[in-house]
């Protein structure tokens, strides 16, 4: 069996009159995505291959740029798109 894992956080606070840019992120790619979530454990042992995606967390912070929304739109696979 195989799960593909990853996570994508951004709490907006209301008091926080910031804007959020791709370098509020913690980001983590492939290995450093699994390791961030903490569950490459888990499922080996379980017997289950795990496929990294992407790891992005902000935290509590402002909300999303428009930029940053435009970026994910040039980023995003398959040729999907959302609206910004």
């Amino acid at each position: 069996m195989k799960v593909m894992v990853g996570l994508f956080t951004n709490r907006i606070q209301c008091q926080r009159a910031g804007e959020n840019e791709i370098g509020s992120y913690d980001l983590g790619f492939g290995d450093d995505c699994v390791r961030k979530l903490r569950v490459g454990e888990v499922f080996q042992a379980a017997g289950i291959d795990v496929i990294p995606s992407v790891y992005a967390s902000a935290g509590a912070s402002g909300v999303i740029t428009r930029n940053l929304r435009l970026h994910r739109i040039a980023v995003c696979p398959h040729g999907q798109r959302t609206s910004p």
